[in-house]
């Protein structure tokens, strides 16, 4: 099995990229909240699968980029469209493209501390309502919220509970 290292990477706010413009993009932990259950005739506690936690991703831009600043706060309803693109290498210098498509809203904007003759930038924190992950041209997971799609290698988890629910 090749082992992928991320060479570079770029990402696009609401259609706009610019090369240099972003210094760190930090991609969304998923977490299955479970709750424990024992019943009876049963040896010890299984977990229950109870949904997942809120995904949350971070990037910080090299400076004050006004117009993804302006973004910070849009209304309830209204999301904005993110790609984060990385290009992998592997050790036979095979290269591959990983690639995060998420829409959302920017729920924090943290602005750097000033310091004389250093660089400031800004921090900004987006939960994703939809989240998909693309590993070359095969799709790793994909999240919709609003959708009940929780599409992991291929299974979606929730198709059987948006047929019983009638979605």
């Amino acid at each position: 099995m090749a082992i992928n290292i991320l060479k570079n990477f770029n990402l696009t706010v609401d259609g706009r990229g610019e090369v240099g413009a972003i210094d760190e993009y930090t991609p969304p932990t998923f977490e299955i909240l479970t709750e424990e259950y024992r019943g009876g005739g049963m040896d010890s506690a299984d977990d229950i699968d109870m949904g997942m936690a809120p995904i949350e991703v971070m990037f910080k831009m090299n400076g004050y980029d006004l117009e993804t600043m302006a973004l910070w706060g849009v209304g309830q309803g209204s999301s904005i469209p993110l790609t984060a693109r990385g290009w992998l290498q592997d050790q036979d210098g095979v290269n591959t493209s990983i690639i995060h498509n998420m829409t959302g809203r920017i729920t924090k904007m943290e602005q750097e501390a000033w310091k004389a003759g250093e660089r400031s930038g800004v921090v900004f924190t987006v939960r994703p309502k939809y989240f998909k992950i693309t590993h070359g041209s095969t799709v790793i997971t994909e999240i919709d919220i609003k959708g009940s799609v929780r599409n992991i290698n291929g299974t979606d988890q929730l198709a059987a509970m948006r047929s019983a629910l009638g979605l």
